[in-house]
């Protein structure tokens, strides 16, 4: 069964990447006009987030690093961490948006580790490996109001797929993983950027059905993006009650169930928020 979040602390090293990243078929001067959120990482330690905070992460999981070919946004990228041994690791950025959010577009650039392996747990056990989390009050039925989040499973070729689930708040426990979709392929897709985009829209109502969940993938050499989940009809409710009236809060990357052989980075770039559609999305 997939375990809950923990805190592990561990030395991370400041490292170059290697791998370059090609993101010039859309420039930083293309953002849409209803971004609400951007880092590219420019200010080399976290400082540079606009419209948004990181937060509620350890330091030491996680630092900025030097990419060879980062783009035209910038010459920094964020590096996750994961601590390689037996057992389960933890990895993860956390982000606060300062304002809800009925409806919102996450886009963001992610680095496939160059030694990545999607071990696989005995039938006991969990293979899923946290990438992308939003909710709105409380981190999975732990508030009152939605969360949407993405796993990578083992594809049983040392690969994974990709899924979402949601969970409708008020300790129900999320719901059960849908659209299982190739996500990485070993050895292929080691060093690889992909350009990944997530769409989440509340639902009209606390017992209306019709809240949406989207998300898209890009590889770095591919001309557009392709529709990897379309979950439409779903009940994805307000809060009750409190401050905060939709999406607000959420990390990359996160609990990695299955835990890595070799200690293992991932590197993501320009993270962006926008409450219009990205032009690229067909």
């Amino acid at each position: 069964m997939p375990q809950p979040d923990q805190n592990l602390y561990i030395t991370c090293p400041y490292v170059q990447a290697t791998s370059p990243r090609h993101d010039s078929k859309y420039p930083t001067s293309a953002r849409p006009s209803g971004t609400v959120g951007y880092d590219n990482f420019g200010s080399g330690n976290f400082t540079s987030a606009t419209g948004f905070t990181w937060q509620g992460q350890d330091p030491l999981l996680r630092s900025i690093v030097t990419a060879t070919r980062p783009g035209g946004s910038g010459t920094n990228a964020m590096q996750l961490h994961y601590w390689g041994g037996p057992g389960d690791s933890i990895s993860e950025t956390r982000f606060d948006l300062s304002a809800s959010y009925p409806e919102i577009y996450i886009r963001w650039w992610l680095r496939v580790p160059t030694n990545f392996i999607h071990q696989q747990q005995p039938s006991a056990s969990g293979d899923n490996n946290k990438l992308f989390f939003i909710w709105m009050d409380g981190y999975s039925g732990d508030g009152t109001g939605a969360s949407v989040g993405w796993e990578y499973w083992s594809d049983g070729a040392g690969g994974s797929q990709l899924a979402v689930h949601h969970t409708i708040g008020n300790n129900t426990g999320a719901g059960p993983h849908l659209g299982y979709t190739p996500f990485i392929s070993v050895p292929a897709d080691r060093g690889r950027w992909m350009k990944l985009i997530m769409r989440v829209k509340m639902s009209s109502g606390r017992t209306v059905s019709d809240g949406e969940i989207q998300m898209w993938r890009q590889w770095a050499d591919e001309p557009t993006p392709t529709l990897k989940h379309n979950e439409i009809g779903v009940l994805l409710p307000s809060p009750s009650s409190g401050g905060i009236t939709a999406f607000h809060s959420g990390y990359f990357l996160g609990a990695c169930n299955t835990g890595f052989a070799s200690d293992t980075d991932f590197l993501i770039d320009d993270v962006e928020f926008s409450v219009t559609p990205f032009s690229e999305i067909p």
